[in-house]
């Protein structure tokens, strides 16, 4: 398509394209974005869906550590000057954090599904 010019191999000037040659070229480029698009979506939606089953893993993980925690809440483990140590005192009181955090979990859950399907 580059040519010299004047003999001289370092001036370079563009061929012209007929008119057909231009749509060929702009059907081709069209083509090229319909595919990069088509691609970028895909991989969106995947990384949309590994960060959903992460949070959601992530959120049974829990789920079941504080159930293990809240089983094994009501039996004393230690005594310690006299009173009796429990596993909620342990982690803080009563159901520490767990309220909390499942609340936490739940609207981290529920804005990704918003986002998910708002954005797709």
């Amino acid at each position: 398509m580059l040519s010299g010019v004047g003999g001289q191999p370092g001036l370079l000037q563009a061929k012209k394209l007929t008119f057909i040659e231009q749509a060929n070229k702009r059907q081709c480029c069209l083509r090229i974005i319909s595919f990069i698009r088509l691609v970028d979506l895909s991989l969106k939606s995947v990384l949309h869906k590994l960060v959903y089953n992460s949070l959601t893993a992530i959120q049974k993980a829990l789920e079941s550590r504080s159930k293990s925690d809240m089983a094994g809440a009501g039996t004393a483990t230690a005594t310690a000057g006299g009173r009796s140590t429990t596993d909620r005192s342990r982690s803080g009181g009563e159901g520490a954090g767990t309220s909390s955090s499942r609340s936490r979990w739940e609207n981290i859950r529920r804005d990704s599904q918003y986002f998910i399907f708002s954005n797709g």
